[in-house]
């Protein structure tokens, strides 16, 4: 991931922008690309900030976020689903296509839903839920 400029640089491209120069001129003054400060320009005028935008991904499961309370209300109403399970009722139910992985990080994200059972021991759960074994309730390993 790129870093951000420092507020320096971003307040002297703008200046240079703002004195009439163009704005190829300002980034070949200060050695940086000249799409850097067309974008920089256009940020200040629709924001009028200088700051620079976050970065990264929103907090929150993308996609599966919607669906969140829906899968854990499945897994809760039949405690034995698997995930492939739970993918095929998700993409009947809302049309979601979703990897049986992807899922399985959902649940485990959520504290009233972990995998398998005790008896199995904790070191053994990640394979197999990654694989699409069962989740159980209440039973999150240590």
């Amino acid at each position: 991931m790129g870093k951000s400029l420092s507020a320096d640089l971003r307040l002297r491209l703008i200046g240079g922008v703002g004195s009439g120069k163009s704005c190829r001129a300002v980034a070949e003054q200060f050695k940086v690309a000249p799409s850097t400060v067309i974008r920089l320009v256009r940020r200040y005028q629709e924001t009028g900030t200088l700051e620079p935008a976050k970065q990264g991904r929103p907090f929150g499961f993308g996609t599966l976020g919607a669906h969140r309370d829906f899968l854990i209300a499945r897994v809760q109403s039949s405690p034995d689903i698997t995930l492939p399970e739970l993918a095929a009722a998700l993409k009947a139910e809302h049309g979601v296509v979703a990897h049986p992985g992807s899922l399985s990080k959902v649940m485990w994200s959520s504290s009233t839903i972990s995998a398998f059972t005790k008896a199995i021991g904790p070191s053994k759960h990640w394979p197999l839920v990654a694989h699409g074994c069962f989740i159980y309730q209440n039973t999150r390993p240590i």
